[in-house]
């Protein structure tokens, strides 16, 4: 179990959105179980906004309603993602993240990236995959870093989605100049 000192430790800024704080903090916690008294550290320690896996390409993680819930009662902002791959259809991977989850939390969650990380994936698919999500009412930023945009996607560093308007959260786990560099830039984000 974390410790409130250890929850500040692990924030990182992950997607510009509206804050009172300025640039909105945010922790994953797809997939260890969320303690309202964890959700209060988080708030004490600034954070605004939790995010919670709903599909990992293969399966839903099984703390993913209950960490929604106990976020949202505890006063945290709430998002997901949802990892695709190229085994089925945009579309199919959204509906398998929609399995079970009460219509009511889809609702309240700020936005629904779309988890590029596997080879393969065609940009067309993760196109339906975005525009399926908005249909349903939720945001659909693009999760990727520049390796996997252009070396796993199929066609390497397509510019489909950033011309469609798909904003990118930057994956930038992996160290490597990425989207904040002007020569490292790709996909046809700004």
């Amino acid at each position: 179990r974390l410790r409130s000192t250890d929850w500040a430790s692990v924030a990182r800024p992950i997607l510009p959105l509206r804050s009172t704080v300025g640039v909105m903090q945010a922790v994953d916690i797809s997939f260890d179980a969320l303690s309202a008294e964890e959700a209060q550290c988080l708030r004490g320690a600034g954070i605004e906004l939790v995010i919670q896996c709903l599909w990992t390409a293969t399966l839903q993680p099984v703390v993913r309603i209950q960490n929604l819930e106990t976020a949202a009662r505890n006063g945290l902002l709430i998002a997901g993602y949802i990892s695709v791959n190229r085994s089925r259809s945009g579309r199919a991977h959204v509906d398998a993240a929609r399995i079970g989850l009460p219509e009511d939390l889809w609702r309240q969650l700020r936005f629904v990236a779309i988890d590029i990380e596997l080879r393969g994936i065609l940009d067309t698919e993760i196109e339906a995959a975005c525009d399926y999500v908005v249909s349903l009412g939720a945001r659909a930023p693009i999760y990727t870093a520049k390796w996997a945009w252009e070396g796993l996607i199929v066609p390497p560093n397509s510019t489909r989605l950033s011309t469609r308007g798909f904003p990118l959260w930057n994956a930038a786990w992996d160290m490597y100049e990425d989207i904040d560099y002007p020569r490292a830039r790709f996909g046809g984000w700004r």
